[in-house]
């Protein structure tokens, strides 16, 4: 990692799929013009604020609006190492709205719609 992340990942939206699963930290490799690579969240608001996934389009330009990321690498592999390590990471915190996370804290049950 060239430059750590600058996002509160304690604090981030929780986009709940129709299977039930969570994500929080879903995020896509971007190439920057210096060569380096940026990890970017690919989960964020809608425009009433509800939780909401991203495309790579919305999700580069929320980073050029922001300058928010997840690290910024010198390589595209180093950028995928730390991804899939954050996502296991993010997963045990928020492993399963029925059971408590690492932190304590219960999310509320899954509901069917």
């Amino acid at each position: 990692m060239v430059t750590p992340g600058n996002i509160d990942l304690w604090n981030r939206p929780r986009y709940r799929h129709p299977d039930g699963s969570v994500s929080t930290v879903y995020s896509a490799s971007f190439d920057l013009p210096d060569g380096r690579v940026v990890l970017l969240p690919q989960v964020g608001y809608d425009a009433t604020g509800a939780p909401q996934m991203l495309d790579g389009h919305q999700a580069y330009q929320a980073y050029k609006q922001s300058a928010q990321h997840l690290g910024i690498f010198d390589s595209r592999e180093a950028a995928d190492n730390y991804s899939k390590s954050l996502h296991e990471g993010q997963a045990r915190l928020y492993y399963t709205a029925d059971r408590p996370s690492e932190t304590g804290t219960r999310f509320p049950p899954r509901t069917t719609t």
